[in-house]
């Protein structure tokens, strides 16, 4: 070769993206090459610069056989490559073993010290001992399946850690499932740059892109806004998040709160929180409150009832009656009939669930002829048993036990009067049924059996 074919050669060689990365103290190269303390690249850059090219044709002539190790390397899958690196550079067959284990480079994920020991037969501190030297010999070596896998994983961000050790199988990288961490572990030791961080703030382990923050902020958001009604959508959360400066995208909020165990998906982006104190959620609150004076209600009536109360507290979107009747079909609470009638599953007093002037006002209407009573004669009976005029007008305008079927009249919910108001629940026919717990001669309601 002329000394201008050869520096050619080399120069090429030189930018070819593996040799950068590939020392020449390497075990599976340093036969192959002049000793040299650095990379091939570096090694091909000094040889073309050779005034007597005797390195510059040793390496020429040896460039062949380092391109035919480079491409076996290659075309092993990320578990047998790692563990095939670890033997290359001196470890014995248990000492791999053990270090495979111990990081989780097989289908698993990383284990516990005694785990492994337990299984070796060695204390908690040699597998210490053997991990962090088998990592140690590893140091700054070549392994373009452990990049590829750790640019899939952060390209893929966010993602359940679960999830990102199956992809790697998918796409052909490994053949069996490596935990994220691991990779992270493999990642610092052969000093690949690891663009992605493990999160576990949500309950989950999460895997997301390095600068992107934890995940607690998605999780309290969801959390205040699931607790605010007792349930919540994702456009929702997106929106709190976008006002305190984080932006997500919907199908990223979707997948981070679908993963964690917290979060109950209904339909259509909605979800509820079951984790939630039972008295920091409204709608099984105000349902309680309903269902103590009305212990069968229909869903409509129900969903009606929590309309009023949320108004007063200013929530003016309510959320879709498919969700609320996912809510009370998976709420331990409540029973759902297949005629989306509902009922709690312990029996409620109304002396017990309502307010003092709450249960003056259910007296009162169950009193009454019917269970209606016009506006005038139902403040004047309630004011007659120590209930403020203040206080009557304003349950008048948000308590969910009341409804107004007409004019200036008003019922307790679920009464026949309301129920064949404005809910599409038809009264049956047939003798009505008395209300559990109430009065005679007090208001009567139709319940369907």
């Amino acid at each position: 070769m002329t000394i201008q074919s050869t520096n050619a050669t080399l120069t090429s060689a030189a930018t070819e993206d593996w040799a950068a990365r590939i020392r020449s103290d390497d075990p599976r190269f340093k036969d192959l090459v002049p000793a040299y303390d650095g990379t091939l690249k570096e090694l091909f850059e000094v040889a073309a610069n050779d005034p007597d090219l005797s390195i510059a044709e040793e390496v020429v002539k040896a460039l062949p056989e380092i391109r035919r190790v480079v491409s076996n390397i290659g075309s092993d899958s990320l578990d047998v490559a790692l563990a095939e690196l670890l033997r290359t550079s001196g470890n014995t067959e248990r000492a791999t073993a053990i270090t495979a284990a111990r990081l989780g480079w097989h289908a698993g994920g990383p284990r516990t010290l005694q785990s492994v020991g337990n299984e070796f037969s060695v204390t908690r501190e040699r597998v210490r001992q053997v991990a962090d030297r088998s990592l140690g010999s590893i140091r700054s070596k070549y392994l373009p399946q452990l990049e590829a896998a750790i640019r899939l994983i952060s390209e893929e961000c966010p993602i359940p850690a679960s999830d990102a050790a199956v992809l790697l199988v998918e796409r052909g990288i490994s053949k069996v499932p490596i935990h994220p961490k691991a990779i992270a572990a493999a990642g610092s030791a052969l000093d690949y740059e690891v663009t992605f961080t493990i999160d576990d703030s949500i309950g989950t382990r999460y895997v997301l892109a390095r600068d992107s923050g934890d995940l607690k902020p998605v999780l309290w958001a969801a959390r205040r806004r699931s607790g605010r009604v007792g349930l919540a959508s994702v456009t929702d959360v997106k929106a709190d998040l976008g006002a305190a400066g984080q932006r997500y995208e919907e199908e990223e909020l979707t997948q981070i709160l679908t993963s964690s165990k917290a979060v109950d998906f209904l339909d259509d982006g909605w979800f509820w929180m079951p984790s939630i104190p039972a008295s920091k959620n409204r709608l099984r609150n105000v349902t309680r409150h309903i269902l103590a004076v009305a212990p069968r209600a229909h869903i409509k009536d129900l969903y009606d009832g929590l309309r009023r109360r949320f108004l007063f507290l200013g929530i003016k979107e309510m959320p879709p009656l498919t969700a609320v009747r996912q809510v009370y079909a998976r709420h331990p609470e409540f029973v759902l009939h297949d005629d989306d009638f509902v009922e709690s599953v312990e029996p409620l007093d109304y002396r017990v669930v309502l307010s003092r002037s709450e249960q003056v006002l259910v007296d009162v209407l169950r009193t009454s002829p019917g269970g209606v009573m016009e506006r005038n004669d139902f403040e004047e009976a309630v004011a007659a048993r120590g209930v403020s005029r203040g206080t009557f007008n304003a349950y008048t305008s948000y308590s969910p036990i009341l409804d107004h079927p007409g004019r200036s009249m008003w019922c307790l919910r679920g009464n026949v009067a309301s129920i064949g108001k404005d809910s599409g629940v038809s009264p049956q026919a047939g003798e009505p049924s008395e209300l559990p717990g109430q009065q005679a001669g007090g208001a009567r309601r139709r319940v369907s059996v």
